[in-house]
């Protein structure tokens, strides 16, 4: 259940996050690096997003105590 709020969160973050360079990269002059940055950003959270969901689990049921 704490993987869903995780990835939520970081999924709002990213998004956030877009909005602020979009706004900061038009001002620069750089539309067409923007094109490919936030095109790009939402594949790499996805990969992201499948490593994570195996990964934190497994940590988990490790019994890790870095918690």
């Amino acid at each position: 259940m704490k993987t869903n709020y995780i990835l939520a969160a970081a999924w709002g973050v990213l998004y956030v996050l877009t909005a602020v360079w979009t706004f900061l990269l038009q001002k620069a002059g750089v539309g067409a690096t923007l094109i490919v940055v936030n095109n790009l950003m939402p594949v790499l959270m996805g990969i992201f997003t499948g490593w994570f969901e195996k990964w934190y689990p497994a940590r988990l049921a490790r019994g890790s105590k870095k918690q």
